[in-house]
This record gives C-alpha cells, structure tokens and sequence, in this order.
C-alpha cells in the first residue's frame, strides 16, 4: 500500500495523510487483502479520506457550467455556482480560482470576506449516487473583474485529473459620473 492509504477489511481501501485523519480507524483494522491498486487523492489542495467498497461502485461526478448573472454592476453582490451530480462516493474537492484577463494561470480563492465560498453538501436520496452544489458570492469592481474569468475545479477519486469548468468573462458595468461645467448666467 503506498503512504497515507491503509487497508482495512477486504475491498474496503482508506485514504488520507495519517490512520487516523477523518475518523477513528483503528475499529476497523482488519485482515485481509485488496486486489485494487490505492486511489490518488482527486485534488493536492485537499486532505481527504476516501472509502469505498469495489472501483465498480465509483462514479465520478457530472460537472454542470458555472451559473451566473446575464449583467454584472459594479458593488452589486453576484453569485457564481456550480452543481456535481452523480458521483460516487459522496466526497468531492471542490476549489474555486481566477483568471485576470490576458494572465496564464489562474489563483486559488480562499474563503474570507471578499471572497464567500458556500461548499454545499453532498446529499443523496437513493444511495448510490451524490449530489452537490458550490457557491462563490462577491461583490465584483471594474478595476479587479473586468474581463475576468472563474473556474470551479472539482475532483474525486475516481479522476485522474480534476474537472473544470469556467464562467464567461464577466463584463462589470460601472456607475458613470459625468462632471458637467455648472451653466454660466449672463446678465442679471
């Protein structure tokens, strides 16, 4: 078994940084040997467990595009979101990140008070697969968002490489002040 996963009962692999990182495991040390090669955790930035039973229970998740507002107004708060459905187990890795126009690579956005990420939670109504939907919340400016672009990257165990998917552009419109000269009198 390589680092960080341990076997426990047949079948069943567990993944993660320590034993006992996510739950108490040493209950459910036990003999017996896995014939499936140890999954790779879906995204570095995550310290997951992982759990599954056989690779022909794993689903891996459908990946909808990222919905957003039709206009963006500068210091009005927009919603992003992105929905997985389908997957199996219910664990995802979810990281939002952002493009600024014309740059290469794309940041990772932390949660704080700029940034507002909803991670949702995996629900499911018959078992055997999951559903989940991300939320990023802000409030956009022209000068930071013009021309920007989101990306909601979503991994799983069963994936090689995370999924992504991108919003449009945002096209941030501004309040317009116009100085106009007062009017001059002439003549009183």
């Amino acid at each position: 078994m390589g680092r960080g996963v341990t076997e426990s009962h047949p079948g069943v692999i567990l993944w993660g940084n320590s034993p006992t990182e996510g739950s108490d495991l040493s209950r459910l040390k036990g003999g017996g040997s896995s014939p499936h090669q140890a999954p790779s955790p879906p995204c570095g930035a995550c310290n997951c467990l992982w759990m599954f039973h056989s690779p022909g229970l794993l689903r891996p998740p459908e990946v909808s595009e990222i919905s957003q507002p039709e206009s963006v107004t500068a210091g009005e708060e927009i919603t992003l979101s992105c929905r997985m459905v389908g997957h199996f187990p219910g664990v995802l890795c979810v990281t939002w990140l952002r493009r600024n126009r014309g740059a290469g690579a794309a940041v990772r956005i932390l949660n704080s008070t700029e940034y507002r990420i909803e991670p949702g939670a995996p629900h499911t109504q018959d078992g055997k697969s999951f559903q989940q939907e991300t939320r990023l919340r802000f409030t956009p400016s022209v000068q930071r968002d013009q021309g920007a672009e989101y990306v909601c990257r979503v991994g799983h165990v069963i994936l090689r490489t995370p999924v992504e998917r991108r919003s449009r552009e945002l096209q941030v419109t501004g309040l317009i002040f116009r100085l106009e000269k007062p009017a001059t009198r002439t003549g009183c």
